[in-house]
């Protein structure tokens, strides 16, 4: 889900909404839902597994921030393990 919504998403304003948004959906809410201590959990949680997936740690610099510090084509291959053309990776 992050990987197929990067493009389209690909600001800082953009990737913040997308990255809190995720957990929301995977239990069954609207993006707009307001936080609750289960939903922080969750975001947490998913947090942690992108930081593991990105740059193998616990934490790190926010993760728009570093998402766009690595690239969109990067950010995909990091996600997916697949090379995407060009074409693929223009916002």
């Amino acid at each position: 889900m992050l990987n197929s919504r990067l493009n389209s998403s690909w600001t800082v304003d953009g990737l913040t909404q997308l990255v809190y948004a995720i957990p929301k959906i995977l239990c069954g809410l609207p993006e707009d839902a307001a936080a609750t201590a289960e939903l922080k959990r969750a975001q947490r949680a998913f947090f942690v597994s992108l930081y593991n997936l990105l740059c193998s740690s616990d934490t790190g610099p926010r993760l728009p921030t570093l998402l766009l510090s690595i690239g969109l084509a990067r950010s995909h291959y990091l996600l997916t393990g697949k090379a995407t053309s060009p074409a693929e990776t223009t916002s």
